[in-house]
């Protein structure tokens, strides 16, 4: 979808003065929805205090949406988002699109949870990096090709997990397969229903991965285990949506290893590893001297050692994430308690930053044209973390440099930790790991030399029999 029309739109949004929800209907939202396939002609609208309603259709008169236009610096609030959902839910309409002329929620009052959960997808005028999802908010893709119902059950299933578990490290850790998995149905196929998807469009998908990450000439394959997480995050989609009763069928259920891993390129993994050694973090540390934003890339690298932060969890770390008073961060449901140095480090670069126009609540934010402002990609902080540049020579030997990602950081963390006396419980709180995982990364023989039984005798539990 082209959207050349977008950079109008900001310009108009730019020169307003006045920002009245009908000036917000007439010059931004009217341009909005004619570019995603609404015809005005099928519009009736509804105005209340402080906002307007539009009623929008087709010639049938069957595919019902609202979109309601706030005034202009309205925050879209809690109180705010559940009045529109009731407004959804009392007209019995499923789709919504609620939006003050900068930022556009796409709202499904269908959806089984809490009001919040009930949030498709977001666009922000302002982050051209928001742009990727803008597709889905069009009359086409909600109503006639249907790939927006993708989304619409991807949020279903977030709004349960988090009524499992109530944490939101238990959607993160999915979010990322779960969005590119149909994002990728939603571009390359048509829409099907959830129980008509199947193994081969998985094994489609991760080909697609490994063929674009080729054209973008990085050296990638899949290992066994990334493979095998992908295929589990897919079928926990599926069994959390049959125990909820929202399907009948998972078509990724009992697949052998064999069946998951035919046909798809995959590399062994060796989960021996030599964690990342003092000379080698200092010799990298002194490598980012090199960049204009050395203090920025340096501050990212020692997140990542230090508390085992994901490309995701850095990405997203906002100001009101940090308090340096009491020193600890917040990410998701985890409190990470920050020692002098690194709090200092992180207060000296927020004071830095916080003049720049460009920032916007971001830790590490974009200062490229098409992204400004937003968040930093997971593309570019993997891209730092591993050092690459035109221009200068990497400290460490090629072989070691290619092993050195945010994963990789936060196996050389679990490893030195495990060996610096933290416990097994200690290392997966910090790190939000799964036990399995950590036990890929620490071995057997390591775990037993560091364990006695000297609570035997007095803690055993069934002690009064013997």
């Amino acid at each position: 979808m082209n959207y050349e029309w977008l950079d109008f739109l900001r310009k108009e949004y730019a020169k307003l003065t006045d920002l009245h929800y009908c000036t917000i209907k007439r010059k931004i939202v009217y341009t909005f929805l004619a570019n995603l396939g609404y015809e005005k002609e099928y519009f009736k609208e509804i105005e209340n205090t402080g906002y307007i309603d539009i009623f929008a259709s087709d010639f049938s008169s069957k595919n019902k949406i609202i979109i309601r236009a706030l005034e202009g610096n309205s925050k879209i609030g809690n109180d705010v988002f559940e009045h529109f959902v009731n407004t959804l839910f009392n007209s019995q309409i499923d789709w919504g699109i609620v939006c003050n002329g900068k930022d556009f929620i796409l709202v499904n009052s269908k959806i089984d949870g809490e009001y919040e959960h009930k949030k498709v997808l977001q666009f922000n005028l302002r982050f051209t990096s928001t742009e990727d999802y803008l597709e889905y908010f069009s009359f086409n893709s909600i109503f006639k090709s249907k790939v927006t119902n993708y989304f619409l059950y991807l949020m279903q299933f977030k709004s349960y997990k988090l009524r499992e578990s109530n944490k939101i490290s238990s959607w993160i850790s999915y979010e990322s397969v779960l969005l590119n998995f149909f994002k990728y149905m939603a571009e390359k196929k048509h829409y099907r229903e959830l129980e008509h998807i199947d193994y081969n469009d998985f094994k489609e998908f991760i080909t697609y991965e490994i063929d674009l990450k080729k054209k973008e000439e990085k050296r990638y394959a899949q290992s066994i285990h990334t493979i095998f997480n992908k295929f589990a995050y897919i079928k926990g989609f599926y069994d959390t949506l049959i125990k909820n009763g929202v399907i009948s069928n998972n078509p990724f259920d009992l697949l052998s290893n064999e069946k998951k891993l035919e046909g798809i390129e995959y590399i062994e993994e060796n989960e021996e590893f030599e964690p990342l050694q003092e000379d080698e973090i200092n010799k990298i540390l002194s490598y980012y001297e090199n960049y204009q934003d050395s203090e920025r890339n340096k501050l990212i690298f020692l997140l990542c050692l230090y508390a085992g932060l994901s490309r995701g969890e850095i990405r997203n770390l906002q100001e009101e994430n940090i308090d340096l008073e009491k020193k600890y961060l917040c990410v998701g449901e985890k409190t990470v308690p920050l020692s002098e140095g690194i709090a200092q480090k992180l207060k000296d670069y927020i004071i830095s930053i916080k003049d720049d126009a460009d920032f916007s609540g971001f830790v590490f934010y974009s200062n490229y044209s098409k992204y400004k402002s937003g968040p930093l990609s997971e593309n570019a902080i993997n891209n730092i973390i591993k050092g690459y540049s035109k221009y200068f020579v990497y400290p460490l030997p090629i072989e070691r440099q290619k092993q050195i990602t945010p994963e990789f950081l936060k196996k050389s963390l679990v490893k030195r930790m495990f060996k610096n006396k933290f416990t097994i419980e200690e290392i997966l709180k910090l790190t939000d790991l799964e036990l399995s995982t950590i036990a890929r990364y620490i071995a057997t023989s390591e775990i037993k030399d560091k364990t006695n039984l000297d609570k035997m005798l007095k803690f055993h539990p069934y002690k009064d029999f013997f």
